[in-house]
């Protein structure tokens, strides 16, 4: 049993793709299927990770801790 008629669907799939076009990084994928994603976080937590490296590189430049400017805990 469909819940909504192909037409019905296909308007709100039009509805959803329009809401996110602003936004490259999502695809919008209406189905009637059951549908397992896939994600991959490597890319944003390696530049994360060159970041925080960088920066910890510079407070070591300085010879100043970075703890003093961005502490990480209480």
């Amino acid at each position: 049993m469909l819940l909504f008629e192909p037409p019905e669907a296909e308007v709100m799939h039009a509805g959803a793709v329009g809401m996110m076009k602003g936004n490259k990084n999502i695809s919008v994928l209406t189905t009637y299927a059951d549908v397992d994603s896939v994600v991959s976080n490597t890319a944003s937590e390696a530049s994360t990770n060159a970041l925080e490296k960088s920066l910890q590189n510079v407070y070591a430049n300085a010879g100043v801790s970075g703890q003093l400017f961005a502490p990480t805990g209480s």
